[in-house]
């Protein structure tokens, strides 16, 4: 399985907010916007970078696998990353509940 930006999405970072490092998250598309870590923008960034990447490399930057699901859960629930399974786009939500987690 591989996991990106839920496709339409027209992503703007705002600045960092020292001492916090929060970032404002902005999408141009739809008007909807985010206040999130560094972790997470980091995770993002890369995702804008270079495409989709599989869940093992996600979970690989986030850190520990509890940590890279619960993440990858809200960033789904929140509409900013789906997955693709055999070149069709699918929900993640569900899935990373599962014991299919640990099998992708």
């Amino acid at each position: 399985m591989l996991i990106g930006i839920t496709p339409g999405r027209a992503l703007r970072w705002g600045p960092r907010w020292l001492p916090a490092e929060q970032s404002l998250l902005f999408d141009a598309s739809s008007g909807d916007y985010w206040v999130l870590g560094e972790t997470t923008r980091q995770l993002l960034e890369g995702l804008q970078q270079d495409g989709p990447v599989r869940l093992s490399d996600v979970t690989a930057r986030v850190g520990a696998e509890e940590d890279g699901r619960e993440l990858i859960t809200e960033l789904s629930r929140c509409g900013l990353l789906v997955g693709w399974v055999e070149g069709k786009v699918v929900g993640l939500a569900a899935f990373v509940d599962t014991a299919a987690w640990s099998a992708a």
